[in-house]
Order: structure tokens, then C-alpha cells, then sequence
């Protein structure tokens, strides 16, 4: 969950509170499933994701004059599928510089493969997302973030069961010594590429400058029963060295839109790095277009 403000509404000490609500489409009543996930500007560390399950909803007059900590506790789930995912850099306020700052903060559904598998989350729900900012964890008086409602539909992924591997007989193989490295092969496909045009004589104010700028989708896939197959996304922008200065921000971002249909909703996906600063790497997404 991101939620990109001006700097001036996320500075050290706020307390940034995103979260999503699900019902099954169709169902006039019945139970929330919701996940909170808050983060502390300038406080490393300071992620939290709480789950709740319940028939309360988590907008500003359902939780009003409660702290951050307090809202909804009668319905918080300790024992909730969602959970943070690893990785600091998941999570924090980033200020660009540009009078613009973003607050992230990552959640994850594990999805086991084995009995356990929880099969009613596989559904088409309405989702409700929102935001707060609060001024510390004793604020009962926070500012609400307009809520937004859409829809997901969660389709279960048909296994070929002939290509799974078991991690158990993996561990048999490994204690009989007839491990072979081959075994488990990583298969890497390129789904498509994008070539962008860059008017580089406009942006940089020189005729002979020269840009250009590429996308490229690459699935991986592995056999592995307990682990993820990955789609990554790589962004790649060719432009004049004595343009860019250090401290630069670099955006890159692309839509998304099913060939399907061509008129439903898009998703974007975007990039973001700093000019001599390794460090400042960040990667976001959002439902719609990004123009």
C-alpha cells in the first residue's frame, strides 16, 4: 500500500495508518476480513500489520476519537493469514525532494499449496482501501485519507501436479545422496518489451541530446512446490550523463490494462531511484492509469 502526499503531511513522528477491507461481492452483510498497516515517519522499524475480523467497518465515524492503537481492537485477529513482508525497505516515508513524500507500507497473503490451503479466499470481493495520519500514537484525532472502493477477484491458480516437487522428496534425495543440482531448474521467459520515445531535445533543452528509455517483463517459474513463481519488471532509461545531476530522482513507471478488456481497470507499476545514492531505490504500484 503507498499513499504519495506533499512532505508537509508526512513529517518525522507521523503516524501513517493504510488499510484495506474485504467482503465477498454480492453479500449484503457478513464479516469483514481487514488488514491494517501502519508506519512511524523517520522511525525504522516501526512497521505493524494488524488483522480484523468483523462486522465493523474501519472508516473515520466507525473509529472516531480512538487512538491508532485502539481502533477496533474487539475485532483484531492475531491468528490473521496476512503478515509483513521481509525487508526494511518495504516499509517507510520517503521524501523525493520535489515537495512530495510516499509512505509505504507491504503486506503479504501466504497461500499454502498443501490441505491448509484456505479455499474461500478464492473469490471476488469489494474492497475498500483508506488512510489516516495521525500526529503520534496518542492521537485520537486523526486525519482521514477519502476512502476508495473497487473489486478483486482472487482465481485460484490450476496446479499441473506433475510439475510440482515436493520439497520432502527433495530432503530424501539430499540424505541419499543422489542430489543432482539439475534437478530443479529455474525456467525464465521474456513476456514482452517496450521501447519509449523521449523527446530529450525538449526535456533538456539541446538538440543533439540524445534518450531513450525500455520495459521489459521477464516471468520466472520454478518447480519448487513451497516457492513463488516471480514476474519481475525492469526499468531502463538511457540518458545524457552531463544532464543528470547527482541527487536526481528518476521516475519510471507503466500501465497495465488486460488486452481482455481493453476498457477496464489498469494497473501501474513504477520505479524510482536517486542519482549517486544506491540506496534510494524504490519500487510502487496503483490501481488506474499513470496519466
Amino acid at each position: 500500500m503507498g499513499l504519495e502526499l506533499p512532505s508537509g503531511a508526512l513529517k518525522d513522528g507521523t503516524v501513517v495508518y493504510q488499510y484495506v477491507q474485504l467482503q465477498p461481492a454480492g453479500a449484503e452483510d457478513g464479516e469483514y476480513i481487514s488488514v491494517g498497516c501502519e508506519v512511524t515517519a523517520g522511525e525504522e522499524g516501526s512497521q505493524k500489520v494488524t488483522n480484523y475480523l468483523g462486522l465493523n467497518k474501519m472508516d473515520a465515524n466507525a473509529v472516531a476519537g480512538m487512538s491508532v492503537g485502539e481502533q477496533n481492537l474487539g475485532d483484531a485477529d492475531e491468528y490473521g493469514e496476512f503478515a509483513a513482508i521481509d525487508g526494511d525497505w518495504n516499509y517507510g516515508v520517503w521524501d523525493y525532494g520535489n515537495g512530495q513524500a510516499y509512505a509505504s507500507c507491504a503486506i503479504m497473503l501466504p497461500v499454502p499449496k498443501d490441505e491448509t490451503r484456505p479455499e474461500d479466499i478464492f473469490a471476488e470481493f469489494i474492497v475498500t482501501k483508506g488512510a489516516r495520519l495521525y500526529k503520534s500514537q496518542a492521537d485520537s484525532a486523526p486525519i482521514q485519507i477519502g476512502e476508495k472502493k473497487s473489486k478483486l477477484d482472487l482465481s485460484q491458480v490450476d496446479y499441473d501436479a506433475d510439475a510440482i516437487i515436493d520439497t520432502d522428496i527433495l530432503e530424501l534425495l539430499e540424505e541419499s545422496n543422489e542430489w543432482d543440482d539439475d534437478y530443479v531448474e529455474t525456467e525464465i521467459s521474456l513476456q514482452g518489451s517496450k521501447e519509449a520515445t523521449i523527446d530529450a531535445a525538449s526535456i533538456f533543452g539541446d538538440s543533439e541530446a540524445v534518450a531513450a528509455q525500455h520495459f521489459f517483463a521477464v516471468y520466472e517459474g520454478n518447480k519448487i512446490i513451497d516457492k513463488p513463481d516471480i514476474v519481475s519488471f525492469v526499468f531502463e532509461a538511457d540518458l545524457p550523463k552531463d544532464k543528470i545531476k547527482d541527487a536526481t530522482y528518476i521516475y519510471q513507471m507503466v500501465s497495465l490494462t488486460p488486452t481482455s478488456d481493453p476498457t477496464g481497470p489498469a494497473m501501474t507499476i513504477g520505479c524510482v531511484v536517486q542519482v549517486g545514492n544506491p540506496e534510494a531505490v524504490k519500487a510502487y504500484q496503483w490501481e488506474g492509469a499513470s496519466d
